[in-house]
């Protein structure tokens, strides 16, 4: 009978035990090899020696094709600001990777790095209780409004010293690609994509306010000629400098943007532009579609670069490694990582976040992308929220397929979330441009009648009737000619009517105004002439 009753305990301790160790096999155990499919790795090549994808090579494929040294725009802008910021070691990499000779002259100087940085800041030390107290501060205010050679004559010497070089640039306009990559290909093709030291990004910015400057002093000195081509020089700078289509690149591509929208309207308020020169901008601007580069961004360098780190995690990277470029301070997250996961399940998880901003993107028209974008950022939103759910972490504790799921959704939290910000950004910006065009054809139509019209519906011989159509309400922009000026405004991402209150621009109640009650997604996106009088030096800091 005791043996008996030994045999039977036995047997259950050992169902019990089968049941612990498959268990916590299931738990802890090792996951499946990482398919390689456009499922999980989005591309199936080029491959590592390991049998993995290589997305800094395939990127770098991708970049080159169609370049040769004849039609890359890189090799100009490198010759018109030279040494672009490299070191000797990158200057040698980079141009025997685009074909070029290393160039024998300095170019475009940084305003800090001039003999003009010491006089500007003796100037300033002089001039009394002023709002900004360096060199790279008076550039930015200068390239926000029109100045006078006598507001800061070292700020001018400067510009024109610069000349030859910011001239130059206007030739990126003859060419059909701008291949300018980062050293880190080259010197480093083990590195993560995340990490790589996008120079030029900066430096465009650098150079665009320098462009945005000498286009306000031409306004005020009546050389409304001058002005424009600068201000066309900086639309087409804003279109070309995304050699490797990074978030960082299109932040500044639309920093740059917003400087050639601030500089048109300060060109039409000065009343300077002829009947000849505002058809040249409307030509110019026809015959430039809106910027939609994102897109690219999403399905190629953003997606690469998030791919990358996916699968190193899944091919046992240690998630500490890892942590600071993808900036994980969640604990949880942190702890979720070093558990065994469901590989292809999490490759699978992230590249659907992926699938669906660049669904998003690709919708046709400014307010469906608007929409979209906002789904997206709300599916983000929960996917973040998964991490601290009680529920969903315990189903992860035994299922690795739940594991790999939520693994994709904090990846995504950290690496696709933070796009859909500079997406609606690119949605206002190109509904500002959208406004720009309307206002330059107001222009045109007060040459002609020295006023400007009581309705939009004046501008029908000017203008397509469909580009008059605000996207994000039934019918028209919403127009107000007011004296010598006019409110014109579209109701923007909320779909309310806030009367042209826009909390970009600080305009309220039909006046630009210090500050405001709105958030950004609340108020309208609204063109407003006269525009506020600014004082050199006392303009906000960006």
């Amino acid at each position: 009978m005791f043996k008996k009753f030994t045999i039977g305990c036995g047997g259950v301790f050992l169902i019990l035990l089968l049941i612990c160790g498959g268990l916590a096999w299931k738990i802890v155990g090792p996951s499946k090899s990482l398919v390689i499919s456009p499922e999980t790795t989005f591309i199936t090549e080029p491959l590592t020696p390991e049998g993995y994808v290589d997305y800094p090579a395939a990127l770098l494929d991708e970049l080159r094709e169609g370049v040769t040294p004849e039609n890359n725009g890189a090799i100009v802008y490198l010759q018109a600001t030279w040494p672009s910021g490299l070191d000797e070691p990158q200057q040698a990499i980079v141009c025997n990777e685009l074909g070029m000779e290393i160039p024998t002259r300095n170019g475009f100087m940084l305003l800090e790095e001039s003999p003009q940085a010491e006089e500007i800041q003796a100037w300033l030390e002089d001039g009394g209780d002023l709002v900004f107290e360096d060199s790279k501060a008076v550039l930015r205010s200068a390239s926000q409004a029109p100045w006078r050679r006598e507001d800061c004559p070292p700020l001018a010497v400067w510009l024109d010293s610069q000349k030859e070089d910011l001239d130059r640039l206007a030739e990126l306009e003859n060419y059909s690609h701008f291949y300018l990559p980062s050293d880190e290909f080259f010197t480093d093709p083990d590195a993560l994509l995340l990490e790589h030291q996008l120079i030029f990004g900066k430096q465009a910015r650098d150079i665009a306010r320098a462009l945005s400057a000498r286009a306000m002093l031409a306004i005020s000195e009546s050389r409304p000629d001058d002005a424009a081509r600068d201000v066309q020089t900086l639309f087409v700078l804003s279109r070309v400098l995304s050699p490797e289509d990074y978030l960082i690149h299109h932040l500044v591509e639309i920093a740059i943007r917003r400087m050639v929208i601030a500089a048109t309207y300060a060109l039409l308020a000065s009343g300077q532009c002829d009947v000849r020169l505002l058809e040249e901008m409307v030509k110019y601007q026809d015959a430039h579609p809106e910027d939609r580069t994102f897109l690219v961004s999403i399905n190629q360098s953003e997606r690469y670069a998030g791919l990358q780190v996916a699968q190193m995690l899944a091919n046992g990277c240690d998630p500490a490694d890892l942590t600071e470029p993808l900036y994980i301070e969640e604990e949880g997250a942190k702890r979720l990582l070093q558990i065994p996961f469901d590989r292809n399940v999490m490759m699978r998880q992230l590249n659907s976040h992926y699938d669906s901003l660049a669904t998003a993107l690709a919708l046709d028209t400014l307010a469906q992308r608007a929409d979209a974008i906002a789904a997206c950022d709300e599916q983000f939103q929960i996917a973040v929220g998964k991490i601290r759910d009680p529920e969903v972490l315990s189903r992860a504790l035994i299922e690795q397929s739940d594991r790999g799921r939520l693994v994709g959704d904090v990846l995504a939290a950290m690496l696709v979330i933070m796009n859909t910000m500079p997406l609606r950004t690119e949605v206002e910006t190109n509904l500002r441009l959208r406004l720009l065009r309307i206002s330059i054809a107001l222009e045109q139509y007060r040459l002609e009648h020295d006023e400007y019209p009581e309705t939009l519906q004046a501008l029908t011989d000017k203008l397509d009737q469909a580009k008059l159509k605000d996207p994000f309400s039934d019918g028209s922009y919403r127009y107000d000619r007011r004296g010598a000026g006019y409110l014109l405004y579209s109701l923007h991402i909320d779909r309310e009517d806030d009367g042209g209150d826009d909390p970009i621009l600080n305009i309220y109640g039909g006046e630009f105004v210090e500050s405001g009650p709105l958030a950004y997604e609340e108020g309208d996106v609204t063109a407003l002439l006269p525009l506020a009088p600014s004082k050199f030096l006392q303009l906000d800091e960006e």
